[in-house]
């Protein structure tokens, strides 16, 4: 009820730094509420205004707390980010609460174009530092993406014994540490008060995603130094965030994701991490896959870090379009979905409600 009644009053005030507080300090729900301006993805002069977007989904308590315990990393995750140590944020608020849910109704921006695995808001620097950011996994949608687009993808792109290796689980989990990712390095530019995403402009959207990306698998290997998670899993890991470049471009150059993918894939290839058989199909060199995405993960996090706005869109620029191997394994891909398209059911039982009542 706070929240509700503090973001009905930020939509006729346009202030929405308490609303968001309350977000963040949900707790004990079942249902997890989230509307309002977010993502400035359409904007692509500035890449500054926000579009209007909502969520209702329904939580699983259990599958949240089971995720939970890695937030408990994210301090030494942000120690461990391979940028110089004065741009690190090690003083910041790494509150970051997961809900696994089930989506059953989105509308606005959230319904239209691609549809998001999950989300990490608040967006707002000010919240961020001071409360953490939630992290909001679509079990459904990441079920439905892994089994009718992913693995379809991986049997046409990639090694045949490589797509053996696929599973829903470290592919999940790539999910899950794309969205903590977004909460490590800056959000502010290095000695100023100026949000990195104003300071990139047009160019952060792309660079924050692909960032998210290559930090979220460095994150993954650091943890599975650390024994968190097994050998296996990360190869397994691997081998899926590859295949799941392949999933991201297709959205297109001109779309956040799909930039940002295009990126990582042409270094990867560039570096020889990723390799073009003479069959046209992809093998991939696991261990040459970390010591790449280092770098590219430097590069990324001090563009942000120091706000270099031209940088950024001079790397996007030369490294952002997709490689002739990439366009012609993609077009062996016509008849797989480039994404899916939910159906609601509360919507049907709405229409079938007004109908009947109409004809009443």
């Amino acid at each position: 009820e706070d929240f509700l009644t503090k973001r009905a009053e930020a939509f006729r005030t346009n202030d929405y730094y308490a609303s968001e507080v309350a977000w963040m300090k949900l707790a004990g729900n079942l249902i997890e509420p989230t509307i309002g301006p977010y993502e400035v993805y359409e904007d692509e002069l500035m890449g500054w205004k926000a579009a209007f977007e909502s969520y209702i989904a329904i939580k699983d308590p259990e599958a949240s707390a089971d995720l939970q315990t890695l937030v408990d990393h994210l301090p030494a995750l942000e120690a461990a980010l391979p940028i110089e140590e004065r741009y690190k944020s090690l003083d910041r608020s790494f509150g970051s609460p997961i809900s696994v849910v089930d989506l059953i109704y989105s509308a606005g921006d959230a319904r239209d174009g691609v549809q998001t695995l999950a989300y990490n808001l608040p967006n707002d620097p000010r919240v961020s530092d001071e409360h953490g950011t939630k992290k909001v996994m679509l079990r459904n949608v990441i079920e439905a993406k892994f089994e009718e687009i992913l693995v379809p993808i991986a049997e046409r792109v990639l090694e045949p014994s490589l797509v053996e290796e696929i599973e829903a689980r470290p592919f999940f989990i790539s999910v899950v540490m794309h969205e903590l990712a977004h909460g490590l390095g800056p959000r502010f530019v290095q000695g100023t008060e100026t949000p990195v995403s104003v300071a990139l402009g047009a160019s952060y959207s792309p660079i924050e995603e692909a960032k998210a990306d290559v930090v979220g698998y460095l994150s993954l290997e650091e943890l599975a130094d650390d024994g968190v998670y097994p050998e296996e899993f990360r190869r397994q890991v691997t081998i899926s965030t590859v295949a799941g470049l392949f999933r991201c471009v297709r959205f297109g150059t001109g779309e956040a994701h799909g930039k940002g993918c295009a990126l990582q894939l042409d270094r990867l290839l560039e570096e020889g991490a990723v390799v073009a058989r003479a069959d046209g199909r992809f093998d991939v060199e696991v261990e040459r896959v970390r010591p790449v995405f280092t770098d590219l993960g430097r590069e990324l996090l001090t563009l942000e870090a120091t706000g270099d706005g031209e940088g950024a869109a001079r790397l996007l620029a030369e490294r952002g379009e997709l490689e002739p191997a990439v366009r012609s394994a993609l077009e062996r891909l016509a008849d797989v979905p480039v994404d899916i398209r939910p159906r609601y059911a509360v919507l049907d039982r709405m229409r079938e409600w007004r109908d009947t009542s109409a004809g009443r």
